[in-house]
């Protein structure tokens, strides 16, 4: 078993060695493992859609830290301007719907929204995505949710059966 008094001196000494952003990250990662065990599937007696908000909000709060740290994206983002800023976090609610329909299409694997998600994190790196652009690409993802949402309807409006 741990022993919290003495995990919590070896926990800061570990932050103290790291940048600012590291530390966020550091911090802020039960968040994403939050993500990662309910975000991406309705917990029971609980909506797809509902359970899709949530995450949403859960994910929106977990980068405000970030628009704090220099040179890191979502700090470039709010420097850009208010549109810009408001949107990141309307991009996560057709981002997360995305996803969804990729974990419930694929047989539920958490693989696949995971790889989605780093391919599209990785693709912004590595084509220096402007925010400007990010409009467009919101654009984009708003349409391709719309298709999505009239093709299943069924998986994202029905309520799951009681258990």
């Amino acid at each position: 078993m741990i022993d919290l008094a003495e995990a919590a001196p070896t926990a800061v000494r570990l932050l103290r060695g790291h940048r600012t952003e590291e530390r966020v990250s550091l911090v802020s990662a039960p968040t994403g493992l939050y993500s990662l065990r309910y975000g991406h599937r309705p917990r029971p007696r609980q909506s797809s859609d509902r359970s899709r908000y949530h995450i949403t909000l859960i994910w929106a709060l977990w980068h405000v830290p970030l628009s704090f740290i220099d040179g890191y994206y979502q700090n470039e983002v709010v420097e850009s301007g208010v549109l810009q800023t408001l949107n990141f976090p309307v991009s996560m609610v057709a981002f997360v719907l995305v996803m969804n329909w990729l974990y419930y299409r694929c047989g539920r694997s958490i693989l696949v929204p995971v790889v989605f998600h780093a391919s599209a994190n990785m693709s912004a790196e590595i084509f220096m995505t402007d925010p400007d652009s990010k409009i467009i690409q919101t654009c984009l993802m708003l349409v391709l949710s719309a298709i999505i949402l009239v093709k299943e309807r069924r998986l994202f409006f029905d309520r799951p059966a009681a258990q």
